[in-house]
């Protein structure tokens, strides 16, 4: 590629992402609009907004996909840090300027957002932190779990308790996030069923090459304290795709549910198994015939349709294609955690 072609090229990702900024403005703005149309009795107005604001925000991710297509989600984190501590400036101005024209009740809602923002940008902080030693944020550096405060946007490293302390929001009001996700507004990874089933099935062969050649000091050796080794990452895959069968097997009707699996959270599973005694030939087997076992029980489904069926998961439902999704995307980064995990090869 010419420094002429590279140049266009550049000019092309800077429009796409300006262009996702504009469409993600847009969307706020409309929800906010749809608001007031509910205060005004315009209901209508809100429908039509609401949906609008939805299209705006479906077409402004896929142009940030576009735009960002090759650049390391590490130097997202740390540009949202920047991102953060910046609005946290800003912030701090406008309450002050706020102050100085005497409005009160504005000044106390930036300060709500204020203290929010300082929030999130200390969670941040101690990703960004993180990574400088890591390839990923260690969960003893960052909680498992992370809950956000839908009335102020506070970020917490437990759970709601008692409701935000800042702006008073009771604790179902709160938006959990966690290391995988099922659901989300945005189908944040969705699938396509074509594409579930041809990810499930190289995923056998992809797991025996990941570790293929690999040492048992290697496979038992764990990356940092508490975190697991490559033995533990196959073994919790496999119980990943046991949960699945569990789930779907249940909803098809084709036998009860394991009491050993029903409302199991996959990784106390994966804790609760001890998978360090098992060599990986027969970990990589297990998974193999779970994942075998998927394939069948998806070959049940009929075409299209039942795709948009709801099963039954621990925390309420999902539908096969969200359940699919999730099984197929968290084979695939685990895989690339294990591969991670392996010694550079030497020269």
């Amino acid at each position: 590629m010419s420094d002429e072609e590279r140049g266009l090229e550049g000019h092309l990702f800077a429009a796409l992402g300006d262009q996702a900024a504009i469409d993600q403005r847009s969307a706020v703005a409309s929800l906010a609009a749809a608001e007031r149309a509910v205060d005004e009795g315009r209901f209508n107005i809100a429908k039509v907004l609401r949906a609008a604001a939805h299209a705006s925000r479906v077409r402004a991710l896929e142009l940030e996909r576009l735009a960002a297509s090759g650049k390391s989600s590490a130097d997202r984190l740390r540009a949202e840090r920047e991102h953060q501590h910046q609005a946290a400036a800003v912030l701090g101005e406008l309450v002050h300027e706020a102050e100085r024209v005497g409005d009160r009740m504005l000044a106390e809602r930036l300060t709500r957002l204020l203290h929010a923002t300082h929030e999130t940008a200390r969670v941040l902080d101690a990703g960004a932190t993180s990574l400088m030693h890591n390839r990923d944020i260690l969960e003893s550096d960052v909680a498992q779990y992370l809950f956000v405060c839908t009335g102020c946007g506070r970020i917490a490293e437990a759970s709601a308790g008692e409701g935000c302390p800042l702006c008073g929001a009771l604790p179902p009001e709160f938006a959990g996030y966690f290391p995988f996700f099922i659901t989300s507004d945005d189908n944040l990874g969705r699938r396509r069923p074509t594409e579930i089933v041809a990810m499930l099935e190289g995923d056998p062969d992809r797991l025996a090459g990941a570790v293929a050649g690999v040492d048992e000091e290697t496979l038992l050796c764990e990356p940092g304290a508490g975190e697991w080794c490559i033995v533990e990452i196959a073994g919790h895959m496999v119980d990943v795709a046991t949960i699945f069968n569990d789930r779907l097997r249940v909803h098809l009707n084709l036998g009860p549910s394991d009491p050993d699996l029903a409302d199991k959270v996959p990784w106390l599973l994966t804790q609760e198994r001890s998978w360090r005694d098992h060599s990986i030939d027969e970990i990589v087997s297990s998974f193999r015939h779970e994942v075998t076992g998927a394939l069948d029980l998806i070959g049940n489904l009929d075409a299209g349709r039942a795709w948009g069926e709801r099963v039954k998961i621990r925390n309420g439902t999902a539908t096969i294609i969200e359940l699919g999704t999730w099984f197929a995307n968290h084979n695939a980064a685990h895989l690339q955690q294990i591969l991670a995990l392996r010694p550079e090869p030497t020269a």
